[in-house]
């Protein structure tokens, strides 16, 4: 397996200030734990790109987060690196 694509998912009520705030805390403290880990690409802080290899401990804060405080999160595996294809690249 080359990586996987983690996405923190927000409320779906978002008027339920409770849980926007819960998830954005939740959003927070693991942009702060991806900053610090090579093996994660942030993509606009609930999105995570996790190299399979180094970005083992990551994934597991992901998930033993998400399970504590109750908030979902989508996971999906390449087993080959990602193929981007961007709308526009900057010079």
């Amino acid at each position: 397996m080359h990586s996987i694509l983690a996405i923190l998912e927000a409320p779906a009520d978002r008027n339920n200030r409770e849980a926007v705030r819960s998830w954005s805390e939740a959003a927070q403290e693991l942009r702060t734990a991806a900053e610090k880990d090579k093996a994660v690409e942030d993509f606009g802080g609930n999105i995570w790109l996790i190299r399979a290899e180094g970005g083992v401990p990551f994934l597991s804060q992901v998930l033993s987060m998400t399970q504590e405080q109750k908030q979902r999160c989508r996971l999906l595996f390449f087993e080959t690196e990602p193929q981007w294809v961007r709308s526009y690249e900057a010079d």
